[in-house]
This record gives structure tokens, C-alpha cells and sequence, in this order.
């Protein structure tokens, strides 16, 4: 019973995980949904099959970020 119970709180907490997160993609641009993706660990290739982008353009735009980071801390 308790099992059951935490299966269904689980599946509507993932339920809304999942609608916050598409509300994030919508209103987004790329370099935006590329570094949330990135954040959690996830490979260019990966990323770029979730996306449907190239490896290229996700690798260059890592590299955007990458850089922008270093000189924020600079």
C-alpha cells in the first residue's frame, strides 16, 4: 500500500517536472536549452539527438559557453 502510495506521488511530481521544464524549452533559445542539457551530465551527441541539431552546432555553441564562463570569472 505505502509502495503504491509513493509510485503515484512519484509519477505526478515527474508529471510536473516534465511541464516545467517544456514550458523552459518553449520559451527558450537554443544556447539556452543546450546548457540546461549539458548540465546534467549529457554528451553533444546526445543533446544534439534530443534537439535534432548537429554535433557541430552543439559542440560550438559549448565552446560560446565555455568561453563566456571563463570571463565572467576572470
Amino acid at each position: 500500500m505505502e509502495k503504491e502510495l509513493l509510485e503515484k506521488v512519484l509519477l505526478r511530481l515527474n508529471i510536473l517536472i516534465a511541464l516545467q521544464v517544456n514550458n523552459i524549452f518553449e520559451k527558450s533559445t537554443d544556447l539556452i536549452k543546450i546548457e540546461f542539457l549539458y548540465s546534467f551530465g549529457l554528451r553533444p551527441s546526445e543533446i544534439a539527438e534530443i534537439l535534432g541539431l548537429t554535433g557541430d552546432k552543439i559542440s560550438k555553441q559549448l565552446y560560446k559557453l565555455k568561453k563566456r564562463g571563463g570571463e565572467k570569472n576572470a
